[in-house]
C-alpha cells in the first residue's frame, strides 16, 4: 500500500497523528503504533523492581504507572487514559485490584 495514501490515523502510543503504515502494538495487537514508538519499545528488556516493569508496557516510558495485580506489566495513565478512556484511568487509579489491559 502506498503509504502517502494512508489514512490519518493516532499512534496508540505516544498519541501523534500519523500518516505512515501503522504496526501493531508487540502486546495489544489491537493497537496501532508508529515507528517511532515500536523503536522506542524495541530498546531492550524491560526493567522490573520488586516484581513490576519500571516502565509503561504500551509507550516504553516512565510516568505515573498502573500496576497489574495479575502480571508484572505496568501501564501509565497518559496510555490508559489515551486509549481507554479517562473514566477507565481514574478508576484504575483508585482501585486496589487492577488488571491491566492484557489480563482483564
Amino acid at each position: 500500500m502506498d503509504a502517502a495514501a494512508f489514512p490519518e490515523w493516532t499512534c496508540s502510543g505516544c498519541g501523534s497523528a500519523e500518516t505512515s503504515v501503522p504496526s501493531p502494538h508487540p502486546v495489544f495487537r489491537q493497537a496501532p503504533v508508529c515507528a517511532g514508538c515500536l523503536r522506542v519499545y524495541h530498546l531492550g528488556e524491560f526493567t522490573k523492581i520488586d516484581g513490576h516493569e519500571v516502565y509503561c508496557r504500551w509507550c516504553g516510558n516512565g510516568g505515573e504507572l498502573l500496576l497489574c495485580d495479575r502480571c508484572p506489566r505496568a501501564l501509565c495513565v497518559d496510555c490508559v487514559d489515551r486509549n481507554a478512556g479517562s473514566q477507565y484511568a481514574a478508576t484504575a487509579a483508585e482501585t486496589d485490584d487492577w488488571a491491566c489491559l492484557a489480563c482483564d
